[in-house]
């Protein structure tokens, strides 16, 4: 969580080199920025994510569950 951004991106070549460099390009021109919360009280610095979240990306299923600091 310390970046605060998530993405996904696919990249299809022949060559493994260039599907990585690609696939690595595309990943970072699409950063998602993401609003961090709070777990129990407000005092210290946001560090989670506010509500739980469940996007799917063709086979890939991803869940952001909001935890309190330091488990992970």
């Amino acid at each position: 969580m310390g970046t605060r951004a998530i993405n996904s991106r696919l990249k299809f070549s022949k060559e493994v080199a260039t599907s990585i460099r690609g696939a690595i390009i595309l990943a970072k021109l699409s950063v998602i920025p993401v609003r961090r919360g709070y777990w129990g009280n407000q005092i210290d610095p946001a560090h989670t994510v506010p509500c739980k979240v469940t996007v799917e990306c063709g086979s890939v299923l991803v869940c952001l569950i909001p935890a309190p600091r330091g488990t992970g």
